[in-house]
């Protein structure tokens, strides 16, 4: 497993050659499959790359986990039907887990400071 977390400050911080190796990198990953990428970023960075060769080719948009609200207000992590409880504001301690385009509500976990019980 490969955690990338901010993607797009990643790449921005590659020279255009190796631009093109981390996409040969995503690709060469999906076709092996022993690896799994974690990429994580706001949805607008993802944006910039949906056109973008290893992209399509290699990122699956019917599986991501959403951070609190607003999965039925975005493009990005395609969702096989939108209802109405998807609309319902959840806060940042709650999320989504999508799977095949279902999205499932899930409680987050969090680090509690020492000493701290409010999130019992």
């Amino acid at each position: 497993v490969i955690i990338i977390a901010g993607l797009d400050k990643f790449i921005s911080k590659l020279s255009d050659d190796n631009k093109k190796l981390v996409g040969k990198m995503f690709e060469a990953g999906k076709e092996l499959e022993k690896y799994c990428f974690l990429l994580v970023d706001s949805v607008d960075k993802f944006k910039k790359y949906e056109y973008e060769d290893w992209y399509r080719s290699s990122i699956n948009n019917t599986r991501g986990i959403w951070v609190g609200d607003g999965i039925a207000n975005q493009f990005t992590i395609k969702l096989a039907k939108t209802t109405k409880d998807l609309y319902d504001e959840v806060g940042n301690k709650f999320g989504y887990m999508v799977e095949r385009g279902a999205p499932v509500l899930i409680k987050l976990l969090e680090d509690a400071s020492p000493g701290d019980d409010s999130n019992e």
